[in-house]
């Protein structure tokens, strides 16, 4: 009798699946910067490197010792839905010009609409590359905001383009907004010929002062320290009051006491918050000078002082 055996052979094949076949990594979570100090208005950019490692393998190794010899390419975006904004907790400046990021000549501005083509960069490497993050403000925007520390909080992502490995970053960025004030708008002024009391009229001119703060004023004539005095080249003189006002308002007006080295409390207004008044259309305060008679006894001529009117933050 034949036995027959019947031997079943099973192969096994076992497939090796990788966990990740891209990469994508910054070298930090979070990082800061911060706009210079002596910053006082005006387009300003601040520049943070940025470190980010991107490539593609197998095998279950790692960006460095990767069997494929070529990095991989990658896009970087911001993940902020909403309009970035600068604040301070209770007041938010819409400042923000532009968030460009930079690597190997090539550059995109994160705050633009996205696309893969303009998004997408070669990193070039299998190591970590470093890129840059140049944030750009209008500083002219934060005239109306009050002086103090204003942080701006970005995230960042960026993913590579295979598979898509996405990891992502928190940039803050802090500003100090500082108490600044400006006079100008200043002109000559010419008072009309007259026996008597003799007056400019109002005259308006500009007194910025960081977000529309209070701001003190002095102010004293070049011919004598202690008095406002208009003098002909001859050397004849004759007394005159300066006052000065918030614009239209009597009400505020003040009889200034000529002073070159002290400010005087009394002497206090709120500013503008816009540097220039709207190019002068909308001055915030007025002066007028004002003589008091007794230039009919004087000799005929061109009788003249310069005002110097100093401010500072109250």
């Amino acid at each position: 009798m034949y036995k027959f055996f019947v031997v079943i052979i099973i192969h096994c094949f076992l497939l090796f699946v990788p966990k990740s076949l891209a990469s994508f990594t910054f070298s930090s979570s979070s990082y800061q910067a911060s706009f210079p100090s002596k910053w006082s208005g005006g387009t300003a950019t601040v520049e943070l490197d940025i470190s980010l490692q991107a490539c593609w393998f197998f095998l279950g190794r790692s960006c460095e010792n990767s069997l494929i010899n070529d990095s991989d390419f990658y896009s970087i975006g911001n993940l902020n839905t909403s309009q970035i904004v600068f604040s301070n907790g209770s007041q938010e400046l819409n400042i923000i010009q532009s968030l460009v990021f930079s690597h190997d000549g090539r550059s995109f501005d994160l705050l633009l609409p996205s696309s893969d083509s303009g998004m997408i960069f070669d990193s070039g490497s299998l190591s970590f590359v470093t890129g840059k993050l140049e944030l750009t403000i209008q500083g002219e925007l934060a005239d109306a905001a009050l002086p103090g520390v204003y942080t701006a909080s970005v995230d960042i992502f960026g993913m590579s383009r295979i598979f898509q490995w996405l990891d992502s970053a928190n940039v803050n960025v802090d500003i100090e907004i500082p108490d600044r004030v400006r006079v100008s708008g200043l002109k000559d002024i010419y008072l009309p010929s007259g026996n008597g009391s003799v007056s400019s009229g109002w005259v308006s001119f500009c007194v910025f002062s960081q977000g529309g703060s209070d701001f003190k004023l002095r102010a004293y004539g070049s011919n004598e320290i202690n008095r406002f005095v208009l003098q002909s080249s001859g050397g004849s003189e004759f007394d005159y009051n300066l006052m000065i006002r918030e614009q239209g308002r009597n009400n505020t007006r003040k009889t200034i006491t000529p002073n070159d080295s002290n400010f005087i409390p009394l002497y206090v207004w709120k500013g503008a918050d816009s540097q220039n008044c709207s190019d002068y259309t909308n001055n915030n305060m007025e002066l007028e000078v004002k003589t008091a008679g007794g230039a009919n006894s004087l000799p005929a001529g061109v009788y003249q002082d310069t005002i110097t009117i100093v401010v500072e933050p109250d």
